[in-house]
């Protein structure tokens, strides 16, 4: 059997012309060299970010017995207001559909269903935005001691939590199903 080694080029050319492909594998190779790329962009833009919109110091009191909501709402402002404004998450956005597809397409060459793949890649997507709502619906009741208050305070923690672990999981699975050998080239 011959094989053709693909080189980080290809992989970034074949990334972007398999954009909407989800049938089909991409080799190991292929993925984490368009990984790679992802990466690099990323920390590209990310320092463009950090010396075209400098960060604004956050007045954030030390002794957290003075830290109020209206502090937890300026922090989570501030957060929310540079993810928006980054130039490195707007081409993270761009650049997710074809991740996906890569993703699920190495998923299906590793063995796993490439359903799977999506729905790895997707959860980190789904789960920052709802971390942020729960944030802010926190931020309200920080100074309220009421037992409703602290009930609700008590299943935001949760959901933290088990957002949290959702995430980490998916991080784990989409490790062990990247790396797994190849399956398609098997008997070739």
């Amino acid at each position: 059997m011959t094989t053709t080694r693909i080189t980080f080029v290809d992989a970034i050319a074949e990334g972007f012309r398999g954009w909407r492909n989800f049938s089909g594998t991409a080799s190991r190779p292929q993925f984490w060299y368009w990984t790679l790329f992802t990466v690099l962009v990323n920390m590209v833009l990310s320092t463009l970010d950090l010396a075209l919109f400098p960060a604004v110091p956050l007045e954030v009191p030390r002794d957290p017995a003075q830290f109020t909501g209206a502090n937890f709402v300026t922090l989570l402002d501030a957060v929310t207001h540079d993810l928006v404004l980054s130039v490195a998450s707007w081409a993270e956005l761009v650049l997710l559909v074809p991740t996906i597809a890569v993703t699920a397409r190495r998923f299906r060459d590793g063995g796993w269903p490439a359903a799977l793949g999506v729905m790895v890649r997707v959860v980190p997507y789904v789960a920052t935005p709802a971390i942020v709502a729960l944030g802010y619906s926190v931020a309200g009741i920080v100074d309220d001691t009421s037992d409703a208050a602290l009930g609700t305070l008590l299943g935001a923690t949760l959901g933290f939590l088990a957002l949290g672990i959702v995430s980490f999981a998916s991080v784990i699975v989409m490790f062990i199903g990247t790396v797994r050998p190849t399956r398609s080239h098997i008997g070739a």
